[in-house]
């Protein structure tokens, strides 16, 4: 696989991470705070602002085997075997015309 290919994938896994994590962390700080005191837009920001940052900052730290990526690819190119007995017709629509009317 491409050196490229591989860290395009990676780079997708780190964003899928970096949205988890905010999430649970958003998620969690707000029940936390929810038991203390009610919430604000103030403090509801100021949670989501936080999260944003904490989850980028561990997303960079984690590493991630791209052998995992190269062995799923590879699978992912072969895939099952399709029933060529019946073709698959694709078949467009015709388009409309206008018509124009004189008065």
């Amino acid at each position: 696989m491409k050196k490229s290919k591989l860290k395009l994938l990676v780079k997708e896994a780190r964003k899928s991470a970096k949205k988890d994590i905010e999430q649970s962390v958003i998620i969690q700080v707000k029940e936390l705070t929810t038991n203390l005191a009610p919430n604000t837009k103030s403090v509801e920001k100021e949670i989501n602002k936080g999260a944003k940052q904490l989850a980028k900052k561990v997303a960079k730290v984690l590493k991630f085997d791209t052998t995992v990526f190269a062995e799923v690819s590879e699978e992912v190119k072969q895939p099952e075997a399709i029933n060529e007995t019946e073709p698959v017709l694709k078949t467009k629509a015709p388009k409309a015309k206008k018509e124009t009317v004189l008065l």
